[in-house]
């Protein structure tokens, strides 16, 4: 998960929280998107399930 976050121009920042099973991601919304993000997760063999939360 690490190497996908990380090669996806606009991503800024992640944690992993393994105990819940989630994962906060700080991005740039000018270079990608939720949907963006999601995408390369579950292509790479990490399905995203629930709905996404913002934080600002």
């Amino acid at each position: 998960m690490r190497s996908i976050l990380t090669s996806i121009e606009g991503v800024l920042e992640y944690n992993l929280h393994a105990k819940s099973f989630t994962v906060t991601v700080t991005f740039d919304n000018k270079k990608t998107s939720v949907d963006k993000i999601i995408e390369r997760l579950s292509k790479g063999g990490y399905p995203v399930s629930g709905n996404p939360r913002w934080v600002k």
